[in-house]
């Protein structure tokens, strides 16, 4: 199926949320998780973790800087459920898709495995790291072509367990009928600004939808703790 057919399952999770951590990595960590690179991602990663080892189990007190990459990944890893995976895989590009195979891999869980195989045939040069993900969810076991693949995501696997376990919070995207009513509430926007300049349209900007789902991910999720969610 193409990726355009793909794409079109509406997503679970708001973009600004699902996609935060992902954007925040280098922008072409995605294609280090390609067939022909995937082998030398696994082995930096696996050389960084191994080479600073003695700070894994002190974040986040201790920050060394060649960890942020893993860092980050541990905590997308520990972020991805069921419907953060399906998003990942089909409600975006091949990029999410091979991001969501990779923490899968990291990550697995027994019913990820469908989702990882109905996705497969539409990632073609990110097979290697699908078939690794649905192994280690309990799958068909991986070729023995990439037994090296295997035991470094392992290691890897059992490095990044060092680091603590942190969850972040994401907003569940609108409804129909909630889209529908922020688009609503953006022409009130628009009213404001026309009828009484930047300040109308600030006060405006405060109604439901826009001030929940308008606000970057940061600043929402600071809300949520402080508001114990």
């Amino acid at each position: 199926m193409p990726d355009s057919v793909q794409s079109s399952r509406r997503p679970y999770y708001w973009p600004a949320d699902s996609l935060h951590l992902l954007n925040r990595a280098d922008g072409s960590f995605h294609l280090r998780l390609s067939n022909k690179s995937f082998l030398v991602c696994l082995q930096s990663l696996r050389a960084s973790a191994q080479g600073y080892e003695k700070y894994l189990s002190q974040y986040p007190s201790v920050l060394c800087a060649p960890l942020d990459l893993l860092y980050l990944i541990r905590r997308a890893a520990c972020t991805l459920d069921e419907a953060l995976l399906q998003d990942l895989l089909f409600s975006y590009s091949w990029r999410e898709a091979n991001w969501g195979a990779w923490l899968a891999a990291l990550a697995p869980s027994r019913g990820y495995v469908e989702h990882l195989q109905c996705r497969r045939p539409t990632l073609p040069h990110a097979a290697i790291v699908v078939d690794l993900a649905s192994a280690a969810c309990g799958g068909d076991r991986v070729s023995t072509e990439y037994a090296e693949h295997w035991m470094l995501l392992c290691e890897l696997r059992e490095l990044l367990g060092q680091l603590p376990r942190v969850v972040s919070p994401l907003r569940i995207g609108p409804t129909i009928e909630e889209e529908a009513q922020m688009k609503s509430e953006i022409e009130a926007v628009r009213a404001a600004y026309r009828q009484g300049g930047a300040t109308a349209a600030r006060k405006a900007l405060g109604q439901k939808h826009l001030s929940h789902y308008l606000r970057g991910h940061l600043e929402w999720a600071g809300s949520y703790a402080r508001h114990g969610g």
